[in-house]
């Protein structure tokens, strides 16, 4: 049976501490835990905040530096290494899951070959602790992002990916993402009304709230035979709202 899911993205803040004690009181299957640059380097203490914390953890969501380093030419070792440490992170937290960056959008020019090889390398280490990479499909100035990540799955069969609804609303591109579904391990639920920023902030638009259809794009993606993991990843004022969209979900994943 699919999991429904909640993002550590669904608070807005960086205090480990807190989300953890306001995601044991959502009625969530599961947790997806962002690893926020700022701990980056300190990933003992997301370790200790999130070992035990009493639900499954459907996924380790790396940190975004990576997307950065394998994107920089000669800087990939860095990714590696980052992406590495998040697998050991994600085994200790007993997820079989990690979700990566493999590019950085601001780039107009990227080294697919070496972004490919070096997460393979990873994509191996991973399968060591049983876990798997999957790969998200991201904005990018460099090319189409379903042909980016459909090129990138060719460097190892263990790869997954994930789908953001936010991401395939703006670029059109969700029954492209679906012609590769079997490679399809994780969901992430957001919406798009149009607009890139509020505020001058990053959009992060709560679903219901833009232009997505929800429940017809989630019965295309049942209908695929996807029973993998669906996460809501937008930030919610209360606890109350949160749940109410997970009720919601539950209509349309079950």
């Amino acid at each position: 049976m699919a999991l429904l899911s909640v993002s550590t993205g669904c608070f807005r803040t960086h205090d480990y501490d807190a989300i953890a004690q306001w995601l044991t009181m959502t009625s969530a299957d599961a947790i997806e835990v962002i690893i926020y640059n700022d701990f980056a380097e300190r990933m003992e203490c997301v370790r200790e905040r999130f070992q035990g914390v009493g639900r499954r953890i459907s996924a380790v969501h790396s940190p975004k530096q990576i997307q950065t380093f394998l994107s920089t030419p000669g800087e990939e070792w860095r990714g590696e290494e980052l992406l590495r440490t998040t697998v050991e992170l994600a085994r200790d937290l007993g997820s079989s899951m990690v979700v990566v960056h493999p590019w950085d959008g601001r780039y107009a020019s990227l080294d697919l070959d070496a972004i490919g090889t070096t997460l393979a390398r990873c994509a191996e280490h991973a399968g060591e602790h049983g876990i798997t990479l999957s790969l998200e499909a991201l904005p990018s100035r460099h090319a189409r992002p379903s042909r980016i990540l459909e090129y990138l799955l060719s460097f190892s069969d263990t790869f997954t990916y994930t789908l953001d609804f936010e991401y395939a609303k703006i670029y059109g591109m969700f029954d492209e993402l679906l012609a590769f579904s079997p490679r399809l391990s994780n969901v992430h639920l957001r919406d798009f009304d149009g607009r890139w920023l509020i505020g001058g902030r990053r959009a992060y638009v709560r679903p219901f709230l833009g232009e997505v259809d929800f429940e017809a794009r989630i019965g295309e993606i049942r209908a695929t035979g996807y029973d993998g993991p669906y996460v809501l990843e937008a930030p919610y004022p209360t606890i109350g709202e949160l749940e109410n969209a997970l009720a919601q979900f539950r209509q349309f994943i079950r």
